[in-house]
């Protein structure tokens, strides 16, 4: 009498990191292309993230989508001037138009250099300074902090601002204008190779001046295999990492990981709360049984006045009995 396997998963959990393994060589090797690591190389119809708003309505943006809209935002950021190795600010909370603002940047060959949204002028100033940052993209609610202090002087940078009305300001832009008449042709993705850099990353300053960290496009590689082996993610789950992108957590493993696995993540545009994270939990997460959850969580949080630095990445998995 014949028995039938209790699972596949092992040789699915197998093969699956075999092709990670081979992916490896991919983000090393001397021609590699974010954009097409990144994006442009998975399925066109599959979904990258499912953005959610406060109120807990979503818009799924496809692989497809975020190919064609950050061409749209690499021809307006070399309409700006920007090329490979140039440094890019980006001061936007986690929207529809972050992901492609980012795979922009890459697919110019460009570096970003992320800005977290709790942050004070003089903190911002400092890394768009050590950078050399010429072009900033913000939210429309954060760029009031880009302002010079005497506006009567050149404009040090070209500000693209997300949203809100047109600014007045010499050297300000309309994130939305700029995209509407930027060329629809393709923009050829600049190959960098492995040892290019992908991000310049400032660290905390908890103990000193905040340095600027290059990371290479080869980093990915370990992004990938931490979603793999230490979160276990696998193709059937609903992903969810809620730290911020302006730190290296977020930035990591709710963006670059994901897109890297072509696996879909979930990205909350929304200000933190409690009763908030518990309802798109409710709604997105655990709802009908038999299935578990398991989550990671990290927070810490400064004495004085400023927004805690927290995040958790949490997915659901059905489970077969």
């Amino acid at each position: 009498m014949g028995t039938t396997p209790a699972t596949t998963e092992p040789e699915d959990r197998q093969a699956e990191h075999r092709q990670a393994e081979h992916r490896e060589a991919q983000y090393r090797a001397g021609d590699a292309c974010a954009a097409e690591l990144l994006c442009d190389r998975h399925p066109a119809d599959a979904i990258a993230f499912r953005v959610v708003e406060a109120d807990l309505t979503t818009r799924d943006l496809t692989f497809g989508e975020l190919t064609e809209r950050s061409q749209r935002v690499a021809a307006m950021l070399a309409d700006l001037g920007v090329g490979r190795g140039d440094a890019v600010g980006v001061l936007m909370s986690k929207s529809a138009e972050l992901p492609a603002v980012l795979l922009g940047i890459w697919r110019l060959g460009a570096v970003h250099v992320p800005l977290f949204t709790a942050f004070a002028k003089p903190a911002i100033d400092m890394r768009l300074d050590g950078s050399g940052a010429r072009v900033v993209v913000a939210d429309a609610d954060q760029a009031p902090k880009l302002a010079q202090e005497d506006p009567r002087l050149p404009a040090e940078r070209r500000v693209v601002q997300v949203g809100g009305e047109p600014p007045a300001a010499p050297g300000w832009y309309r994130f939305e204008d700029l995209v509407a008449t930027a060329s629809p042709e393709p923009v050829e993705p600049v190959r960098v190779g492995g040892d290019g850099t992908l991000i310049l990353l400032f660290t905390s300053g908890t103990t000193g001046t905040p340095k600027g960290v290059p990371v290479p496009v080869r980093a990915l590689a370990s992004m990938e295999r931490y979603l793999l082996d230490a979160l276990d993610v696998r193709p059937e789950d609903v992903f969810w990492n809620a730290a911020d992108p302006g730190w290296a957590y977020g930035l990591y493993y709710a963006i670059l990981g994901p897109l890297a696995l072509g696996r879909s993540s979930i990205l909350l545009h929304a200000g933190f709360s409690p009763a908030l994270t518990w309802r798109v939990l409710d709604r997105f997460g655990s709802r009908t049984s038999p299935r578990r959850r398991r989550s990671t969580a990290r927070c810490g949080a400064n004495r004085r006045s400023r927004p805690p630095r927290c995040g958790f990445a949490a997915r659901r998995r059905r489970v077969n009995r």
